[in-house]
């Protein structure tokens, strides 16, 4: 909507709000507003009111066609949807679909608590404080522990070390739940629920890029698991990893602990570094397993995959440093206009 900016007082410009808009969002005069500058010079505006975790609930109700299964799903992206109070009404005949369902759920989702429970209800609070820790910390950590979980199975596949091979498997749940605390907390500062600067990122336009980046750890730890599974696998057979594919799992290690300090340090030059090490890696240089070999050819297929991942939390790093760079000529040019 095209809007005229109205002088107000000697030195004061304003400009007035959609009434739809408005009305959408209950606002009266006196009500306050966010208004955040983003990178590319544009404004935010917020309602206040709306800031916060409290005001979002759902109600999931259990009908006959769901699952186990798809009460999870809907749980998982009520959660990521920013809702802070999930409540899951079934009927006694649902009942054991739902049964056993709390542990799942509080194990998988960073502070979902059980907070009421009756005759055909369970009721479910965030009860995380927002603000205890922000988006890049719970990147971090994810990133972290993703790498702990690797550089762990490639010590324990040299030292034949089974104990440490069944703990990694365990370890991939801490990575998932900070995985979607992660992304719960971006969707709710694109949904205007806490203010976007949070996140730590200057311009709607980094978003995707992010996105991507973190749901790339997040599948490097999935795959870690699978190397330390089918590692746990072979030790068991009384066999241990072939040479050349333990060298694979050490290149996925190399490539993904340099694009991940990359994405946390911002570093351009250390993103380029891996795709520079991924392209010495075509497939002719993947060694050929012969077809009884299944647990080494699943662990070799996880390095590839992990080798893909690391390149694509390197060019999320890139993009997001094209994107500021983008923003500052953007600013840039709009002073040189106003300059004129």
């Amino acid at each position: 909507m095209e809007r005229s900016i109205i002088q107000v007082g000697s030195s004061a410009l304003a400009i007035t709000l959609p009434a739809l808009w408005a009305r959408m969002h209950g606002l009266k005069p006196r009500d306050k507003v966010e208004v955040e500058v983003m990178a590319d010079g544009s404004l935010r505006v917020t309602p206040q009111k709306k800031m916060g975790r409290g005001y979002l609930s759902r109600t999931i109700r259990v009908g006959v066609e769901m699952d186990r299964g798809s009460i999870v799903r809907e749980v998982v992206a009520s959660y990521l949807a920013g809702f802070a109070r999930i409540k899951i009404e079934y009927s006694s005949q649902s009942y054991p679909k739902v049964k056993g369902l709390r542990r799942l759920l509080e194990e998988v989702m960073l502070g979902l608590t059980l907070v009421d429970e009756g005759a055909g209800y369970m009721e479910f609070y965030v009860t995380v404080d927002p603000g205890s820790m922000d988006f890049w910390d719970a990147v971090s950590k994810a990133y972290h522990a993703t790498l702990a979980m690797l550089r762990d199975t490639i010590g324990a596949v040299e030292r034949g070390d089974a104990e440490t091979l069944e703990s990694i498997l365990e370890r991939d749940t801490l990575v998932d739940r900070l995985y979607l605390y992660s992304m719960r907390k971006m969707n709710m500062a694109l949904l205007g629920l806490e203010p976007f600067n949070s996140l730590g990122l200057s311009s709607l336009a980094e978003a995707p890029s992010m996105v991507m980046a973190v749901k790339s750890i997040e599948r490097v730890a999935d795959h870690t698991t699978i190397i330390a599974s089918n590692s746990l696998a072979l030790l068991k057979k009384g066999r241990g990893m072939a040479p050349e594919v333990l060298d694979m799992v050490k290149e996925a290690f190399s490539a993904f602990e340099t694009s991940g300090k990359a994405l946390l340090g911002r570093s351009r030059r250390a993103a380029e570094r891996v795709a520079e090490v991924i392209d010495r890696y075509p497939g002719k240089r993947f060694p050929s397993l012969s077809a009884g070999e299944l647990e080494e050819a699943l662990i070799l297929d996880s390095a590839r995959r992990i080798l893909g991942y690391s390149l694509d939390i390197a060019e999320s790093v890139l993009d997001l440093e094209s994107v500021r760079e983008a923003a500052k000529a953007s600013m840039q040019i709009d002073s040189g206009d106003q300059a004129r």
